[in-house]
């Protein structure tokens, strides 16, 4: 199973009517995510909203509502995903945040996406060669390469890599935001690829 779990939004379509969340949110992630799975029918079958047993599950931080899926009916609501509100949700069994562990444990592949994680500090900061060598050529080929024509997925790809240091930072800075934080063991393997 391959696993996205995405903030809500405080942008929402404001229709009364409880609609189900990835229909509900609606920030630039959201219509993003809702543009790929009409543009990929595959990955489309793959969530099936409402099946425990697809094989791609999305799930939601709400502000108001939790840990749900993102086939989960919502009322149209206002409540932010403040970190006061996350640490009173993390106490309280109901908004089901004892299960995030467990899933992504389970996923073969996780996605964390919103814009409330804070931003990463600096940890090991490389030095670039000096500009205009051979070496600064290589070390900043992804930025100089083309992003039009037949060139433009192999840049998508390569800008898409994630590089173990950034990895072992996202970790280390973002895994104690979750429940249960990351395990000594997890933390470990990030050391070794980094």
């Amino acid at each position: 199973m391959k696993l996205i779990i995405m903030s809500c939004s405080h942008t929402k379509r404001a229709d009364p009517a409880p609609m189900p969340a990835l229909e509900r949110y609606d920030g630039p992630m959201w219509r993003t995510l809702r543009a790929l799975l009409h543009r990929h029918p595959a990955a489309a079958h793959a969530y099936d909203a409402g099946r425990s047993t697809a094989e791609l599950q999305i799930w939601v931080l709400s502000g108001r509502y939790g840990f749900i899926p993102a086939s989960c009916e919502l009322p149209n609501y206002e409540q932010r995903l403040t970190e006061r509100q996350f640490a009173k949700m993390e106490r309280d069994a109901s908004f089901d945040f004892q299960r995030i562990p467990s899933f992504v444990e389970d996923a073969e592949a996780v996605l964390f996406a919103g814009s409330e994680l804070p931003p990463l500090r600096d940890t090991n900061r490389l030095t670039p060669p000096r500009p205009g060598s051979v070496e600064h050529k290589a070390w900043s080929a992804v930025h100089r390469a083309s992003g039009w024509g037949k060139l433009a997925a192999d840049r998508a790809r390569a800008r898409s890599e994630t590089f173990p240091g950034i990895a072992l930072a996202m970790a280390s800075q973002w895994g104690s935001l979750l429940p249960g934080h990351v395990e000594a063991e997890q933390m470990e393997l990030f050391r070794e690829a980094a």
